[in-house]
């Protein structure tokens, strides 16, 4: 028998830009921090680095689900508005340096906690030279709470949401770069609740079909039974996941995607 997912929650940032097209920063903007963020409806709003960085409620229904991210995405736009600017629907941007270095030591500083890679069971290293260039990437993460919390159980969600969630909106991501620095295949940071699974960018936040696609795959990674994920995992190996969504293999994703949906699990 599978374990059951609880509640899904997510995190994810937002480029901003000036409604000329110009690409700025939202330092002083939100005025919430990690430490401290900015609670509001369904959820909170906070800064990071020169991000507008949004955090839903858990939900336990896919009703729920997209209708708080929807609420807080309306609820960032509006705070945005009054300082004459808008969210960005893109992944990553480059700045010049010079930009970062005059917004001050928030800009500079990169403060995510360390997060590990499920097939390796090792610490992700980050490059920094992409940062130093000026690259600020936005990723779109997964809270999966679990009634059953076990590291077992952390790792399985997180291969299976590899396959049928991170797959899955590639096809619907034009970004090819984010992964030069964040959100490489099993991504994933241990939770007192479950697992929080870090390989996707913002894009799936884009509309109400994708957010609901994500829903359903996290409750299908979490809730199927040892004999599903097995043939999950024989679909496409764990070798193969990493290369697909690394080297971005859209042919391969594609026929992945559609061997999962012949099977019915997406």
């Amino acid at each position: 028998m599978g374990n059951k997912m609880l509640s899904i929650g997510s995190d994810w940032e937002r480029l901003v830009k000036t409604p000329e097209g110009e690409f700025t920063s939202a330092i002083g903007v939100i005025g919430g921090s990690k430490e401290q963020p900015l609670w509001v409806e369904n959820g909170n709003l906070q800064e990071d680095n020169v991000l507008a960085e949004a955090a839903c409620n858990p939900s336990n229904s896919k009703e729920d689900f997209i209708s708080n991210i929807l609420s807080l995405e309306k609820q960032m736009s509006k705070v945005l508005h009054e300082h004459n600017l808008i969210p960005a629907k893109r992944s990553h941007y480059y700045y010049s340096p010079k930009s970062l270095y005059l917004w001050g030591e928030q800009a500079l500083t990169l403060g995510c906690d360390p997060d590990f890679c499920v097939y390796t069971m090792t610490q992700n290293e980050i490059d920094t030279t992409e940062s130093e260039n000026g690259m600020r990437s936005s990723g779109g993460h997964v809270h999966i709470a679990l009634e059953n919390v076990t590291d077992m159980t952390r790792q399985c969600t997180v291969r299976v949401f590899d396959r049928l969630g991170v797959m899955r909106q590639m096809l619907n991501d034009p970004d090819r770069v984010r992964r030069k620095l964040y959100g490489k295949a099993g991504s994933f940071r241990p939770k007192p609740y479950g697992v929080e699974c870090r390989a996707l960018s913002n894009a799936w936040i884009n509309s109400e079909e994708t957010i609901g696609q994500v829903y359903d795959a996290a409750k299908t990674s979490a809730e199927s039974g040892e004999e599903i994920i097995l043939d999950i995992m024989n679909i496409v190996s764990d070798d193969e996941t990493q290369r697909i969504i690394n080297e971005y293999d859209m042919g391969a994703a594609e026929n992945a995607v559609t061997a999962f949906e012949n099977r019915g699990y997406i």
